[in-house]
């Protein structure tokens, strides 16, 4: 795995530890362990009956040094006493109910997501999961319990407008099950239980978004923000239609990623999808848009955060209200939404005949797939080639029609078959 140490375990050892077993010098069988990935996890082993006994009982960060090590007392005291701790708590752990194993998923994989999908999932915990399957015992909960969270999804998402369905609840639905499948895989690998009840829940169909905004609704758009009381949010908008950024990583955004002098955003791999660092050109629209807001900055003191929110020190998080009414006023529909406008950049790269991986090294796309999408907006591109290429051809052809001493007077629409 890696080093091997022993030295006592301070919280210093525990910030700057390399990956490997840590031993503590001062209590025998305290150890911290490192994965290659940076995860850090508090163990003891000892010595049961003649055999090694292992258990780690705690992530760095969740509990501190000096619970972790009372613990680990604790846990090493059990052993003294003839009782296996990694047995007990796979015992206590099969008693668990989901709202148990919620409360360990969350431990152990909250803090390697973005910040957009840990919101999605306790959103999708506590408003939907928690309440139908909460308190039932994990090892209990069957395939027709899955299905019934699925109905009930669907049927609490269902929205109405003036009479009209705008809303089925039906992605939302999956979305759910997609969350409570990956929970009860988690189960799996905790040993709980042997199979997944979310498997045979079939998802419902869904189609890819395919709105774009014209070029007059974006004109509409950026005219509503021009006159919008919410500056803040209509400056969002208006980056997200000159850069194409994902609405998370702008509203994550700080001012330290930008070089307006040379003109490139350069955001960090822990605000990317890809997690990797993205560096991309700016528009002069966009760069211009920034330049002002910088000024702004700079006038009010907030030079931290790109959008800051109504919190000191605080980014904006999510102005959902606002992004509704400056989209009401533009005449938008409810078809549209932040994202709408990444789609609408990417669609206008490629119409502009820039080509799908100019496009996708803009969107910070990895892989060819997710830029393909947009393939078919080539074929006016593509058709403009073939007029060009056409007329080439029948130019060169009316020329040989009038120098074949064998046209005898035919159009060149009626030898352009005779001309190889």
């Amino acid at each position: 795995m890696g080093c091997m140490a022993r030295e006592k375990i301070t919280n210093r050892v525990v910030q700057t530890a390399t990956p490997g077993e840590h031993w503590d010098t001062d209590l025998i069988g305290f150890k911290l362990i490192v994965t290659r990935a940076g995860h850090k996890t508090f163990a003891i082993e000892g010595r049961l009956h003649g055999r090694k006994v292992k258990h780690s009982f705690a992530r760095a960060g969740t509990i501190t040094l000096d619970q972790a090590r009372k613990r680990a007392k604790e846990l090493l005291f059990e052993i003294v006493q003839g009782r296996d701790p990694a047995a007990t708590a796979a015992l206590a752990r099969k008693a668990w109910t989901v709202k148990e194993l919620i409360a360990e998923y969350k431990e152990a994989h909250f803090p390697n997501l973005r910040t957009s999908t840990r919101n999605s999932y306790d959103n999708y915990f506590a408003r939907f999961i928690i309440p139908h399957l909460g308190k039932r015992k994990v090892a209990e909960v069957e395939s027709v319990d899955a299905l019934r969270l699925f109905r009930s999804v669907e049927s609490e998402c269902r929205k109405t407008e003036t009479g009209v369905l705008v809303s089925t609840g039906k992605t939302t639905a999956n979305r759910v099950i997609a969350t409570a499948s990956s929970l009860f895989g988690e189960a799996i690998r905790l040993g709980l239980r042997t199979d997944n009840p979310c498997k045979s829940v079939k998802r419902n169909p869904e189609s890819r978004r395919e709105r774009f905004l014209s070029e007059t609704e974006s004109a509409r758009l950026l005219r509503v923000c021009d006159e919008t009381p919410h500056i803040v949010t209509a400056n969002l908008i208006r980056l997200l239609i000159f850069t194409g950024a994902r609405k998370g990583e702008s509203l994550a955004a700080k001012w330290s990623e930008f070089d307006l002098q040379a003109g490139v955003w350069t955001k960090p791999s822990h605000h990317t999808k890809q997690k990797r660092t993205h560096s991309v050109p700016i528009s002069p629209a966009a760069l211009a848009l920034l330049r002002e807001m910088w000024a702004e900055a700079e006038a009010s003191g907030q030079v931290e955060w790109l959008f800051p929110g109504g919190i000191k020190g605080k980014g904006l998080v999510s102005p959902k209200r606002a992004v509704r009414t400056i989209f009401r006023r533009a005449g938008l529909g409810s078809d549209v939404c932040l994202h709408t406008l990444r789609h609408s950049f990417a669609a206008r790269v490629v119409s502009a005949g820039h080509g799908l991986h100019a496009t996708g090294r803009l969107l910070g796309h990895t892989q060819a797939a997710t830029t393909h999408r947009y393939a078919h907006l080539e074929h006016d591109i593509q058709r403009r080639a073939l007029k060009d290429v056409d007329a080439a051809i029948l130019r060169g052809h009316e020329t040989s029609v009038v120098s074949c001493p064998h046209a005898n007077g035919r159009s060149a629409k009626s030898v352009e078959f005779l001309v190889d």
